[in-house]
């Protein structure tokens, strides 16, 4: 199908070279891309059209091509061209022959002239309800004018009679049909036609219903019966929908009488489909709906044990699925192919939990090709700018509730494991030893394809590769040609604007597409994918961090919850199913750390060990001493897991921690350390060239802040911006290209993802463009990799948090822009807490430096080179600020919302922070 329309773009292109025929030609291919979610291809086809006829006077082509431009631009994330490419829509709509001008000013589609699907087209679907309620009531209107209706009748169709009429404040108060019509607010009809909060009782819509499809139905009135037909399909797909949004707010997804009605009115909405037109598309969508009606019964333990779903009607229900399924994808219908597989894994899952007529691992291909298609949706998605970029591949998530396809699968695999009986092994070592469980190793598997997968799309996308990496696969002439390819095309895409780049961004996916198939290339391009690391991936990343590390992962699983994940030095360790609930940690989060000052009273202690469950297999699992790389999940991001208590003495006393969003993140983050290695530096060298430490200080100077900042500013051989306002443009020409950054200032408090920012004017602390630093604005910036940057001021680590673990936070962007490490805080605090974490911290990176030092000319061997610990580094702050001047342990509240993101080894060159 995709062929085909393209070859005939390409003939119109290149033959006729005629607007309107190009037009007709771009509308299915911007169809075709709208369907497989790919919307960077589509635009590209388009900015060439437009740039050949800027001036297309065809309106309704115009509308329709600008309209699907908008929603590709939104996609990839550029607020600015969907901005244009909407205004652009509107004034073609304007235009069009069968418009005309309502009484609010706006273009409105004249349904006497029988055309309604361009309104239906433009409407927002959760508007359609109130849409068809103005068309039923124009045409009524035009009804009664021409006497084609009488007053009676009227009233009748509108519901205006009986025990429980409509619009029951004007229907006594007017007696004129003509002003009755007049004064009707099509919003209030709807909601009294379809129910506002909770959907029209069945004994009052029915008859309501059946008046409107007896009229509806006739022939001979204008306007045409296909228009009516497709008003009789909105109505009762809107009454199904007003029922799904019920079960959605009121949390009565399984309320056995409400999925009946919905199970009705589907099936109600089939019939009317298969006696208007039974076309393939049209009865495909019902009858998918009517199966999935199925399976929302099966959902619900009344039906189940009433009798009123069984296991031969879910084998009915996933036939339908299938043959939908196959039909899909025959069109390349890559969106509703993705649909019908998340619903039959959905009902696959519920042949095995409710019926137990399957075996688990039945839904596994289902969800392993749902997941294919997911992440070839958002690798076109990451294309875009990656403050974008992340945030477009959020609301994807969202919109297609892709957590459900990670959920099952963890289920799936967790409890075939689990599973008394035989399984089979799969050659890959444990910490033991041993083999791993086959299904064992899918859990794991799918564990790491459940986090953070937007940004390390984005960090994989720029990734400064390993230069050891590198040399492996420039031993294939092919694919040394390619990447020198590559970075010729990246240099070449400028930042600012998606559109001018589009032709450069599609040979970029062209190329890493030929680069795909190149097998000395598979490494870098599954790290270019943003690919999820494999378990042998783990245990090399385990090696080159090693000695003595442990991951720790914590999985959010549909019935059990919260599982934790253990890998030591890399190799599996052990997975344990944890008694404290996420919904538990989501009220103690509320409770304990949604107040002013969190954490502050003598009671902090206790506080923490009411969670203590989160941790408490790491006093059996670990050994004091072991780095712990905790990559929490959902709710656990804003949990201070380091300050509960293992034993007798907090986490971080006991261990140093650092916290990642996910492996694959922290694999990302540490390639920098194993890329292009810092100069030689002779012994008479001073700081070398391309080691820069940046302080950024926006605060006034009767800040107590001020004169700690000013002597780190000095220790550290910083540029240094101080003072209470600092201009913008000063604060990237200072900062770009930095080694170190260390901010001590203000973080604005939006609860808006990419304007939460650093706020360099001290008088005010709202989101400013001019005096703020966005970030959607740090993720541009450049660093010298690997960089450390410290963010000390309130909830600089804050971060929306959402079922993809992809947090935008300012962290993030600083990990985008360079940052291999990111020390930051979990919640408002104090400025002299933060002066002497900060003092406390570079103290001790200065300590480590002085012990290398003398290690150095002990052994009289010279190092390029100087690897600090910063875990150990912030593990020593911390145990600095426990205690007051007088030695009198300090509440949580002063110590233990201060992070480490990242890697922990950071590598300076010699002669660089040598007044540490």
């Amino acid at each position: 199908m995709e062929s085909i329309v393209l070859r005939r773009l390409d003939f119109e292109s290149q033959t006729t070279q005629c607007a309107f025929f190009l037009a007709a030609g771009l509308y299915p291919v911007a169809a075709q891309f709208h369907n497989n979610q790919r919307p960077s291809e589509f635009l590209e086809h388009f900015t060439d059209f437009e740039r050949r006829f800027p001036r297309l006077d065809i309106p309704l082509y115009k509308d329709g091509l600008f309209r699907f431009a908008a929603y590709a631009a939104q996609n990839l994330g550029d607020n600015v061209a969907v901005q244009r490419y909407q205004a652009e829509a509107d004034a073609a709509f304007a235009q069009c022959p069968y418009t005309a001008v309502g009484a609010d000013g706006t273009a409105a589609v004249d349904h006497e002239s029988e055309s309604i699907e361009a309104e239906v087209i433009r409407e927002n679907p959760s508007l359609w309800g109130k849409l068809a309620v103005t068309i039923v009531v124009r045409w009524i209107k035009a009804e009664v004018r021409q006497g084609l209706t009488t007053d009676q009748h009227a009233r009748e169709l509108l519901g205006m009679t009986g025990r429980n009429p409509t619009c029951q404040q004007i229907t006594s108060s007017i007696s004129n049909i003509s002003d009755l019509l007049a004064a009707i607010d099509p919003s209030e009809l709807a909601g009294e036609l379809y129910g506002t909060s909770t959907p029209t009782p069945p004994e009052i819509w029915n008859p309501r219903f059946s008046r409107l499809e007896e009229w509806l139905r006739k022939d001979g009135y204008p306007p045409s019966t296909k228009a009516r037909h497709r008003v009789l399909e909105m109505l009762q797909q809107m009454r199904v929908t007003s029922y799904r949004e019920f079960m959605l707010k009121s949390g009565k997804g399984q309320d056995y009488e409400t999925i009946k009605c919905v199970d009705f009115e589907v099936k109600k909405r089939l019939a009317l489909h298969q006696s208007i037109h039974p076309a393939v598309a049209q009865i495909d969508a019902c009858r998918f709906d009517v199966a999935s009606s199925v399976f929302s019964l099966a959902n619900a333990p009344r039906a189940v044990a009433d009798g009123a779903v069984t296991d031969e009607m879910m084998v009915e229900a996933l036939s339908v699925f299938e043959d939908v399924l196959s039909r899909c994808k025959g069109l390349e219908n890559m969106h509703l192919t993705y649909l019908v597989l998340n619903q039959l894994s959905r009902a696959m899952w519920v042949r095995y939990y409710v019926f137990k007529s399957a075996p688990p691992t039945t839904v596994l291909p289902y969800l392993a090709e749902a997941d294919k298609i997911y992440c070839e949706i958002r690798r076109e998605r990451s294309i875009s700018k990656p403050s974008n970029s992340v945030g477009t591949q959020e609301v994807l998530a969202d919109g297609v509730q892709h957590d459900f396809i990670y959920g099952y699968a963890l289920q799936t695999t967790l409890e075939a494991y689990r599973k008394p009986g035989h399984h089979s092994m799969v050659s890959v070592q444990t910490c033991t030893g041993d083999s791993l469980n086959a299904h064992l190793f899918d859990f794991l598997e799918w564990t790491q394809k459940s986090k953070a997968r937007g940004l390390t799309d984005a960090l994989g996308l720029e990734a400064r590769l390993p230069s050891g990496m590198l040399a492996e696969a420039k031993q294939s002439s092919k694919a040394s040609t390619l990447l020198e390819k590559e970075i010729q095309l990246v240099s070449e895409i400028s930042i600012p604007g998606f559109e001018k780049n589009l032709h450069l961004s599609s040979q970029l996916r062209e190329l890493r597409e030929t680069m795909r198939a190149e097998p000395a290339l598979d490494k870098i391009m599954r790290i270019r994918d943003g690919s999820s690391m494999t378990l042998s991936e783990i245990q090399m990343l385990g090696v080159e961090l090693g000695p003595n590390v442990v991951f720790v992962d914590w999985i959010h699983v549909n019935s059990t919850n919260l599982v934790m994940v253990l890998y030591h030095n890399g190799l599996f360790q052990e997975e344990i199913i944890l008694h404290t609930k996420l919904e538990d940690v989501e009220r103690w989060v509320y409770e304990q750390l949604d107040v002013a000052i969190p954490l502050s009273d003598s009671s902090a202690t206790s506080k923490l060990a009411t969670i203590a469950g989160l941790i408490a297999p790491l006093e059996h699992y670990t050994r004091p001493g072991d780095t712990l790389v905790l990559s929490p999940t959902r709710i656990l991001h804003r949990v201070p897991l380091h300050a509960i208590k293992l034993g007798n003495q907090p986490l971080i006393v006991r261990n140093p921690v650092v916290y990642t969003q996910s492996l694959s993140l922290l694999r990302l983050c540490n390639m920098s350390l194993k890329s292009n290695p810092p100069p030689i530096m002779t012994h008479q060298s001073a700081t070398p060239p391309s080691f820069r430490a940046v302080v950024i200080h926006p605060l006034p100077n009767s800040w107590l802040s001020t004169n700690q900042v000013e002597e780190l500013t000095a220790n550290l051989g910083a540029t240094a911006l101080h003072g209470p306002r600092i201009d913008r443009s000063s604060f990237f020409a200072t900062a770009a290209n930095a080694s170190l950054i260390h901010y001590h200032g203000h973080v604005s408090s939006n609860s808006q993802p990419l304007h939460r920012a650093l706020n360099l004017d001290a008088t005010s602390q709202n989101f400013s463009e001019a005096t703020s630093v966005a970030v959607d604005a740090i993720f541009d910036l450049h660093l010298t990799k690997p960089a450390l940057v410290t963010l000390i001021g309130c909830s600089s680590n804050h971060a929306p948090i959402n079922q993809t673990d992809d947090l935008r936070s300012i962290p993030s962007a600083f990990h985008y822009a360079g940052a291999s490490s990111v020390v930051s805080t979990l919640w408002p605090i104090r400025d002299t807490d933060g002066a002497k974490f900060s003092q406390a911290f570079y103290t001790s990176l200065g300590c480590q430096m002085k012990d290398m030092e003398s290690s150095r000319e002990r052994s009289s061997i010279g190092l390029q080179k100087r690897t600090l610990d910063l875990a150990k580094a912030i593990q020593e702050a911390v145990s600095v600020m426990m205690m007051d001047d007088e030695g009198i342990e300090r509440e949580a509240y002063h110590w233990a919302g201060y992070v480490l993101n990242g890697v922990w080894r950071w590598e300076v060159p010699r002669g660089a922070l040598a007044n540490l």
